[in-house]
């Protein structure tokens, strides 16, 4: 069940008090037009209705895809050991409630980046596997820091 809340939230840049829906929960099939509103960066966006000010508002959420088995917690946050806490606090809370157990096959994602969690999205509606796509950008990084040379492959000659 897709599940959201009404704040009241002041401008950081002109003061002006504004209310916003706030999405904690998000389930595709139970909202399909609420799923492409995320794709386009429309859900949790603070927008100032007197100075256009925008922002991501802070908030955790749970994506649930049914029909792609596909659940993702997502808790922004930039701070390192913070984020390992957070996945610790998931992780345990989730094995306690015997939630895991009803989850059987079901692809579980922790992401704390509203970016990977667009991304995560996007790489399941196109049947793609994440972990692989993590392994390849991984390359591309190395191949930006040193080139081809500094992968530990070797040249077959042909």
């Amino acid at each position: 069940m897709s599940l959201n809340l009404k704040q009241n939230v002041k401008c950081p840049k002109c003061s002006q008090m504004s209310e916003v829906t706030v999405w904690n929960s998000i389930t595709v099939k139970d909202s399909e037009d609420l799923k492409h509103d995320l794709l386009t960066g429309k859900v949790n966006m603070f927008r100032c209705p007197s100075c256009s000010y925008s922002a991501l508002m802070p908030t955790p959420m749970l994506y649930h895809d049914e029909d792609k088995r596909l659940m993702i917690s997502f808790s922004p946050c930039d701070d390192v050991v913070l984020k390992s806490q957070l996945f610790d606090n998931v992780q345990k809370s989730s094995k306690e409630s015997g939630e895991l157990d009803k989850l059987e096959g079901y692809n579980l994602r922790f992401v704390t980046d509203y970016n990977e969690l667009l991304e995560k999205i996007l790489i399941f509606d196109n049947d793609m596997n994440d972990k692989t796509m993590e392994v390849i950008k991984l390359i591309v990084a190395g191949l930006g820091k040193g080139g081809a040379e500094s992968l530990p492959f070797r040249k077959v000659s042909g």
